[in-house]
């Protein structure tokens, strides 16, 4: 039996939450994505595949404090949303590069 006057959560933690659900799917896809991009279109080898998983994690190791120093100083709304338009943005980027047949592994990393 579920209780009428349990306490609900506020809107802007369900915001917080879906958004939150929506980037770490897309991080997760575009993390997937790349090695298979690169083994079918570009036809690397596995050393080549694990400098492209590197390249893909460093930006994680190097830039976390100075983000984290950042988000403390800045919207956090305008800070997740710059940082998703990039992301879009390099996907896209990425799209159109693989249309004009001039993707690279550089250019992918």
């Amino acid at each position: 039996m579920s209780d009428s006057n349990a306490p609900r959560l506020p809107s802007t933690f369900n915001r917080l939450a879906w958004s939150n659900l929506a980037a770490q799917s897309a991080e997760q896809i575009a993390l997937a994505a790349a090695p298979i991009v690169a083994v079918l279109l570009l036809g690397v080898g596995e050393g080549q595949t694990g400098l492209l998983q590197t390249a893909l994690t460093l930006p994680f190791i190097l830039f976390a404090i100075p983000a984290g120093l950042l988000a403390d100083r800045i919207s956090r709304r305008w800070l997740m949303a710059g940082a998703e338009a990039l992301r879009a943005a390099a996907l896209l980027a990425i799209l159109l590069l693989i249309g004009l047949h001039l993707l690279t592994l550089p250019l992918l990393a």
